[in-house]
C-alpha cells in the first residue's frame, strides 16, 4: 500500500483545522507511519504547507523542527515534465489537482487522500482510488469514528 497525502490533509493536521479533519489525519499520519506505510507528499504540497504554517505564526524553530519531522514520516515525490504535461491535459477543473493526481500515479501510488473529493472526479485510472481521510479510515482500514479516532 502507497499513500499520496494531498496539501489539504497535511494542513489538517499541522494546523489542526476544524473545517477538516484534523484527527482522521493524524491518525491516518501516525498508523501509516507505525505500519512503515510510504507516504507521499508532492515537492508543491511542502512549499505550500510551509507557507501556510509561516503564515499561522509557527516560526523559525518550531516551523524547522516541524518540517524536519514531517521530512521524517513523507517522502517526497518524484515529478517529471511528462507527468506535468499529462496534468495539464486531463480534464480536471482545478490544475493544481490535477498535478497532483499524475504525481501520485508517477510514484505508483495506490490511494490519494484529500478532503477536496469533488475537483478529483476526473481522475478515472482504477489504480489510484481517491478517498477522504474519514473514507480510508473507515472504507479501507475498517476502523470506527468515535471508537479508534
Amino acid at each position: 500500500m502507497r499513500l499520496f497525502i494531498d496539501t489539504n490533509v497535511v494542513l489538517d493536521h499541522a494546523l489542526f483545522r476544524a473545517t477538516g479533519q484534523p484527527y482522521e489525519a493524524k491518525y491516518i499520519l501516525s498508523w501509516a507511519d507505525q505500519q512503515r506505510i510510504p507516504m507521499f507528499v508532492s515537492t508543491g504540497s511542502f512549499y505550500t504547507f510551509t507557507y501556510l504554517m509561516h503564515k499561522n505564526g509557527i516560526r523559525k524553530s518550531e516551523l524547522t523542527n516541524r518540517l524536519l519531522s514531517y521530512l521524517h514520516i513523507f517522502q517526497i515525490a518524484e515529478h517529471d515534465k511528462a507527468s506535468l504535461m499529462s496534468a495539464l491535459s486531463n480534464n480536471f477543473r482545478d490544475v493544481e489537482d490535477s498535478f497532483q493526481y499524475q504525481c501520485a500515479l508517477k510514484n505508483n501510488c495506490d490511494y490519494l487522500i484529500t478532503n477536496n473529493l469533488r475537483d478529483f472526479r476526473s481522475g478515472n485510472n482504477d489504480s489510484l482510488l481517491v478517498m477522504s481521510p474519514l473514507h480510508f479510515l473507515t472504507d479501507t482500514l475498517q476502523k470506527q469514528k468515535g471508537i479508534d479516532f
